[in-house]
């Protein structure tokens, strides 16, 4: 139910990472996925480099948008 309501509200996502299960991405042919999977791991790495440096992920000022896909959907469509 919860992955259900998360995909509706994101309907432009291309990836969900489930505890316990692992990160499934899809996307229109395979080679897109293999490509959206090596960005998602580069990124999440990045992640984990900064928090061990003590990089904050977000500035503090970031301002709230209804649904944040939105704000990107240009770069993946």
């Amino acid at each position: 139910p919860d992955l259900d309501a998360c995909l509706k509200t994101y309907q432009r996502s291309c990836a969900v990472l489930v505890r316990n299960h692992g990160l499934f991405v899809w996307s229109l042919t395979w080679e897109k996925a293999k490509i959206m999977t090596e960005c998602i791991d580069y990124l999440l790495d990045l992640a984990i480099d900064m928090i061990r440096h003590g990089i904050p992920l977000v500035k503090e000022e970031v301002t709230e948008s209804v649904n944040p896909s939105e704000d990107y959907h240009h770069i993946f469509y």
